[in-house]
């Protein structure tokens, strides 16, 4: 790669060089310096720079002293074997600290380039000449490498070459983009282009021990500046003690810690982070994904009750408005629904007028909303941790949640446009420093929005009026906020008020109030059931039962591939942080968090709050669980990254989330496409044959109604499609709670004029149960009540 011309930085002034003394022997004779790190190496030292006089390499030599004591350094002694300078530091620091000491000293003695190499006699000098050719080349970093080509790696200890191998070199490779085969060879050089770079600045207090050497082995090439690879010669002494700073097993983790914060970016200035990708990018792998699926469940999707009866309610929109043809709640007798919020069948009802899709209309509004609320989770948390794609794997992870995303996806129901709203409202609670009337009123309406599209948000308004007041401290927002979701409800009180004498209609109050732990919305009971106002104590000992269930769910749920996908990352993000945390002066430096993040904290918390209805009822269902659990991962993914001590940084840690992530989605999702139905089944939605026939069967009384056992869908659909008197069986009868003089009751009370039966084994049921008779010549197992 050819790098292009960069100024260097002119304010030397800027650089952090530890306090040394300065000792000059001889004047300037070469472009480049060879620098020597060096601290009481006693004969080895003196043995090497034998070796470079008698070389008579094309350098400079200056030694970078620690602070010796060992009298190895003797001025006399390296005047005579041709030695430039010896900085010896007296400031804070260790090998880092001494090579910005040098590395400074150089840089103002004009040299062109600077080579490194270690002072305990393990390297063969001769390679320096080749690496001052690369300089003159154009190189601006050569690293040399023991086991190239033409190298030697002399009884190198075992533990080295396993660290080295396997370890070190794989980790920075993969940071810089390039392989290298040695990255703990101090025998190097650099061009001062690369040193004076303003996207590198090693004069920094922040490398002290190691991390220098690791950080420029990584830096270069992800500024694509040209770098090589040159053989060079290491030998260790075949017996004795090895020559190394590196001894004891914290030392050895120290080491590791700082070459992950060098690999991860820890290093990496904040001023040099390149930008973030384009949202485009993030946008398209939503839409991708979304119509990968969809092509997955369009030909025959997974329709459930409530898919049907949102369809047929978004037909009487413009209508008789929510006057119902299927019967499916039993609290009531009036015709007009109070089971399902108006928001999803009103903006099925428009698409449907604007694009004639259908019944499959629902399914690609569900789509639809998904991409928006994928979209809007990575701008969450770019917001929140300036990071990219880990927001967008954070709502993807929700497809592989068992009965959560993808089947409300498939089925074409209200959770993936109530995730798009949530994310609306956090979006605005995130969106500025300052929230405004405007935005307060905005806020208000989207979260007033998310209450008419499914009932159970409704402690959503009050928690964003309460969040805007603890960001702003202005009462009169979080009223302003209230007034807008009002706003937004005023259609449906309205609503209620004219067709149920009731300011807020919802069909699962009675389930909420009853004794009857395996009560459900669609029960009917002869006469009123046990309630709260009759036994608080038994009511009490009911919901504690569905908290002991709602713990197991969520149990259950966190052994998912949904949570294993996210906890990968997670494990991976925080462990880097926790060895992080062990090298020399990285204990929670440069820690980035926003106030965000505690309002990302205060969402979580506030979804877990709105289960509350989930548990009075007892519908614990895992598609409920959606917004929790992408509350959970956004919040805990964007404090993992936060912990990241550079932009850089935070940037991999986001990475690595997805990453990780993807790696359990990709394969789940791809066996989810492939194993699509054939298109030949499209024709199935619409055209269901027992439909038609027991159209024909009732054609005398089109408005008979008409009892289905075994099989709710079809009582929607017929419902929704035909319009037929359909009613679905109430649960209590089903599971038998209601005994076969109730179910007689019921039959009489609700004026059932036909039981269908569906499902072969409810037959004897029919039969012994109700008084009928088969409907001769019609193909289905028809009967006609005797009333």
């Amino acid at each position: 790669m050819t790098a292009q011309p960069i100024e260097p930085l002119s304010c030397e002034a800027a650089w952090r060089v530890p306090a040394h003394d300065v000792r000059l022997y001889g004047a300037k004779q070469h472009a480049h310096a060879l620098v020597i790190p060096v601290i009481n190496e006693g004969e080895r030292i003196r043995g090497q720079l034998e070796r470079i006089r008698e070389a008579r390499l094309p350098v400079d030599v200056v030694i970078a002293d620690g602070g010796s004591t060992d009298g190895s350094l003797d001025p006399a002694f390296v005047s005579a074997v041709g030695v430039r300078c010896v900085l010896t530091k007296t400031g804070p620091g260790k090998l880092s600290a001494q090579l910005r000491m040098a590395y400074a000293w150089c840089l103002t003695e004009g040299y062109e380039g600077i080579v490194t190499i270690d002072g305990n006699g393990k390297d063969g000098v001769e390679a320096v000449r080749e690496m001052v050719a690369k300089l003159e080349e154009g190189c601006d970093y050569v690293q040399g490498s023991r086991y190239l080509p033409g190298g030697q790696a002399e009884n190198t200890p075992l533990e080295r070459t396993i660290a080295n191998r396997l370890i070190h070199a794989p980790l920075l490779s993969l940071a810089a983009g390039r392989l290298y085969t040695d990255t703990t060879n101090g025998f190097r050089a650099y061009s001062a282009r690369y040193l004076t770079h303003p996207g590198v600045r090693p004069f920094r207090d922040a490398f002290m021990v190691y991390g220098l050497l690791f950080y420029l082995t990584v830096r270069a090439d992800q500024l694509g500046l040209r770098t090589a690879h040159v053989p060079v010669r290491r030998s260790y002494p075949t017996s004795g003690k090895v020559p190394t700073k590196i001894g004891g097993f914290s030392s050895k983790l120290a080491l590791l810690a700082e070459t992950v914060h060098a690999a991860t970016g820890g290093y990496t200035p904040d001023s040099a982070a390149p930008r973030l990708p384009s949202l485009v990018w993030p946008l398209l792998a939503a839409i991708v994904l979304a119509a990968a699926l969809l092509a997955s469940l369009v030909a025959e999707p997974p329709f459930s009750p409530d898919s049907w009866a949102l369809y047929e309610l978004s037909r009487t929109v413009f209508g008789e408005f929510y006057r119902f043809s299927h019967f499916r709640s039993y609290a009531s007798q009036s015709p007009f629904s109070s089971a399902f919020p108006p928001l999803t069948p009103t903006l099925v009802s428009v698409a449907d007028a604007l694009l004639a899709t259908g019944a499959r209309t629902g399914l690609y509004l569900a789509f639809a909303a998904f991409v928006g609320f994928a979209f809007l989770s990575e701008l969450i948390v770019r917001r929140t941790t300036g990071a990219a794609w880990f927001g967008l794997l954070a709502a993807a992870l929700l497809l592989l949640g068992p009965d959560m995303l993808l089947d409300e996806l498939g089925a074409g129901r209200t959770i993936p446009l109530q995730m798009l709203l949530y994310a609306l409202v956090l979006l605005g609670l995130l969106g500025a420093p300052q929230i405004g009337v405007a935005r307060s009123l905005g806020i208000g309406l989207v979260a007033g929005l998310s209450v008419l599209n499914r009932f159970d948000a409704l402690l959503l308004p009050v928690f964003a009026a309460g969040m805007i007041v603890w960001i702003t401290g202005r009462w009169r927002l979080g009223a302003t906020a209230l007034a807008g979701a009002a706003l937004a409800l005023a259609p449906w009180i309205a609503f209620s008020l004219a067709t149920f004498g009731t300011p807020f209609a919802t069909d699962n109050a009675g389930v909420a109030l009853t004794l009857d732990p395996r009560a459900f919305v669609t029960d009917w009971w002869p006469s009123a059931q046990p309630s709260l106002a009759d036994d608080p104590a038994a009511w009490l000992l009911r919901l504690g039962g569905n908290v002991v269930r709602f713990a197991l769910i969520a149990a259950s749920l966190a052994l998912t591939p949904m949570v294993f996908a996210f906890a990968i990352g997670a494990a991976l993000v925080f462990g880097l942080q926790r060895l992080g945390a062990r090298r020399p002066g990285g204990h929670g430096e440069g820690i980035y968090a926003p106030p965000s993040l505690v309002v990302l904290a205060a969402f979580a918390a506030m979804c877990l709050a709105m289960l509350a209805p989930q548990i009075v009822t007892g519908y614990l269902e895992y598609r409920y669980f959606c917004a929790l659990f992408w509350a959970c991962f956004v919040a805990v993914g964007a404090w993992l990254i936060a912990h990241g001590q550079s932009v850089h940084q935070r940037r991999v840690y986001a990475r690595l989330l997805a990453l990780a992530g993807a790696i359990v989605l990709v394969p789940v999702l791809a066996w989810q496409i492939a194993s699509a139905p054939s298109a030949k089944a499209w024709a199935r939605l619409d055209k269901a044959s027992a439909m038609h026939a027991l159209e024909r069967c009732i054609a005398a009384q089109p408005d008979a109604r008409i009892l289905v056992l075994g099989d709710d869908t079809f009582a929607a659909r017929a419902g929704a499609l035909a319009g037929l008197a359909t009613m679905i069986e109430p649960r209590n009868i089903a599971d038998g709670r209601l005994d076969a003089t109730g179910a007689r009751a019921f039959a009489e009370h609700w004026s059932v004029d036909y039981v269908l039966v569906m499902d072969p084994a409810r037959a004897r049921f029919a039969r012994e149960t109700f008084r009928v008779r088969l409907v001769e010549g019609c193909p289905l197992e028809l009967y006609r009540t005797e009333r």
